[in-house]
């Protein structure tokens, strides 16, 4: 029996010699895991469904004999961006033009009030079959004034119809992952309510000019520029027109439409989020990396400024956690570099309790000089590892998304 204590023992001192080589390798590997952790439940699931999607206009449906509108949009205000709801308020003009007469299904009405067949008329208020289609609560909020009712001939021979409109609407992509680093983009989304793309197609209309008014402002973010583009709407489904459909697109559940989208990128800016979130951050972790520092035998400090740098960390992530939707299934880049921190304070906690109770332990004991240097030189290796847990696995995880 007392052989194989002895053995165990000596196994367990080895074991201990062996843990203690390698402290810095574990602390490294244990950062890695965490690494890994924090990408796997930071990624942003985006599972849409494929019911409708988009796709760019081809030659052939350029000239195809389609009436080709020639779109733009200007844009005086955009305001009230509201993450929660992922809703925008924009003030602004859209406007149509084209040179062939504009062909359409339109309902005729019996004599008796009911509707009869579809017949295929011209349509004189082409704005009026022109929808937008990220609008939120059009009957209550969407306000649309179409100049002139009647279209407008131009010099040039066009026929020009323009729209006022004031509106929500939603901006369903945004990503808040790189918060507070993200980049906002939010869509004016517009679309043919009673043309296929077999009858009308989309054109920027370049020559006019188009985008934002230079007093746009969206509070907290930068204006960055505009990505407006023309494109086809596809949808797995004829709205019941399934013959037409057959007849237009070869398919019964499928319809194309011509959808025109104006992309407002937005950027938060840089100085305001560095003085407002990141300054107390890196104020925290420089005490939580100068904290292995203080003498072993200074007990209250050496155990109660880790805790208390846990409890400054509890309050500063509570205070840019009330700037993002309370809705959000997704970690941040700054949820990820708080768990960084979180975890090395937390580091930190465990090797001052180890620390001191090695002095409690030793005191008026051989030997405690030998222990209270071999810490200290254990020092020196644990700060490396902190400092490379807080300044460069942040960086690893914004690369890695």
């Amino acid at each position: 029996m007392k052989i194989f204590k002895r053995s165990l023992a000596v196994d367990m001192s080895a074991l201990g010699r062996l843990f203690s080589a390698h402290r810095l390798s574990l602390f490294v590997f244990a950062a890695a895991v965490l690494v890994a952790l924090l990408i796997a439940f930071g990624r942003h699931e985006n599972s849409q469904t494929r019911s409708d999607y988009y796709q760019p206009i081809t030659a052939s449906e350029l000239s195809s004999g389609a009436v080709e509108f020639r779109t733009g949009i200007f844009v005086q205000k955009i305001y009230d961006f509201d993450p929660e709801s992922k809703t925008f308020w924009a003030d602004g003009y859209f406007w149509i033009k084209w040179k062939d007469p504009i062909q359409a299904y339109n309902t005729s009405k019996t004599g008796d009030g009911q509707d009869g067949d579809l017949n295929q008329n011209s349509v004189s208020n082409p704005m009026s079959k022109v929808e937008f289609l990220n609008s939120v609560e059009q009957q209550q909020s969407l306000k649309r004034v179409t100049w002139p009712e009647t279209p407008y001939q131009t010099k040039d021979g066009w026929s020009y119809q323009s729209e006022t409109f004031s509106g929500k609407f939603l901006a369903s992509e945004v990503n808040l992952s790189r918060f507070p680093f993200e980049t906002l983009s939010l869509p004016i989304e517009i679309e043919t309510d009673g043309f296929w793309i077999t009858e009308v197609v989309f054109r920027l209309d370049d020559l006019a000019g188009q985008g934002v008014s230079s007093n746009n402002a969206l509070q907290g973010y930068a204006f960055e520029g505009t990505d407006i583009k023309v494109r086809k709407h596809i949808y797995n489904t004829s709205f019941g027109l399934t013959v037409d459909a057959i007849d237009g697109f070869g398919h019964p559940h499928k319809s194309v439409y011509p959808n025109f989208v104006a992309n407002f990128v937005y950027s938060r800016s840089p100085r305001s989020t560095a003085w407002q979130l990141f300054i107390p951050l890196v104020a925290v972790l420089t005490v939580t990396i100068v904290s292995p520092l203080i003498d072993s035998r200074n007990i209250e400090p050496k155990v109660g400024l880790p805790a208390s740098v846990i409890l400054a960390l509890v309050f500063l992530q509570q205070g840019y956690r009330e700037m993002l939707p309370k809705s959000i299934s997704y970690l941040t880049f700054m949820d990820k570099v708080y768990g960084v921190a979180y975890s090395a304070a937390v580091a930190v906690f465990i090797y001052a309790v180890i620390s001191t109770n090695v002095y409690i332990r030793g005191r008026g004991q051989p030997g405690l000089a030998h222990r209270l240097a071999a810490l200290k030189r254990f020092e020196s290796r644990f700060n490396s590892g902190l400092i490379f847990l807080v300044l460069v696995v942040p960086v690893i995880l914004w690369f890695a998304g």
